[in-house]
């Protein structure tokens, strides 16, 4: 039978430049990865026993200011990036690197978590920032990024910084003069 025992732990986050960077906007598990996102800095945590900050990345009052806070994020299925949209829709992607350098935890075996560099990639408006929409949701997998836009479309992003443009799910091809949307849509078959 497994006993769990010990007492729980505070990951301690940094204050951030903003009134309301202790919110958390994104919190993501990989392995013995955990990534913290709150409206003005993240974080890379171990998520081991024990608790060690790998990386941080804060971002500066100027950035918060003029581009806005951290609203939504993920993180690449590879771990070697993270996309931030922002309150102002401005796209920021940061590359994550492992250093060499290990972490010492105080135990006997030597642990497998090393020290990261966070630095930023890209930072660059989405099309679609001077329309009156909103995201409901941010999905990934290894080659793009989904947004799902308040309009009822999608929108792709690759993890270079490409925009792919918007489309919808179960139309047909339309011919309306809508330039936000592919040439053609993906439609969903019904049973």
């Amino acid at each position: 039978m497994y006993m769990a025992y010990g007492w729980p732990q505070v990951i301690p986050l940094l204050p951030g430049s903003c009134p309301s960077s202790q919110r958390i906007v994104y919190l993501k598990l990989a392995g013995k990865l955990l990534l913290v996102v709150s409206p003005s800095h993240f974080e890379l945590w171990g998520s081991s026993q024990q608790r060690v900050r790998l990386g941080k990345y804060i971002r500066d009052e100027k950035s918060v200011r003029e581009e806005g806070e951290n609203l939504q994020a993920v993180w690449s299925p590879d771990s070697k990036l993270i996309a931030v949209l922002t309150s102002s829709f401005f796209l920021h992607i940061y590359k994550v690197k492992f250093m060499d350098k290990r972490v010492k935890t105080g135990e006997r075996q030597p642990s497998e978590l090393c020290f990261a560099s966070l630095s930023l990639l890209l930072s660059e408006q989405v099309p679609f920032a001077g329309e009156d929409l909103s995201v409901s949701n941010f999905v990934r997998d290894s080659k793009t990024m989904l947004l799902g836009l308040s309009d009822g479309c999608l929108y792709s992003i690759s993890w270079k910084g490409e925009f792919g443009g918007a489309f919808t799910i179960g139309a047909q091809r339309s011919d309306s003069n809508d330039d936000r949307l592919l040439p053609y849509t993906l439609a969903l078959m019904g049973s």
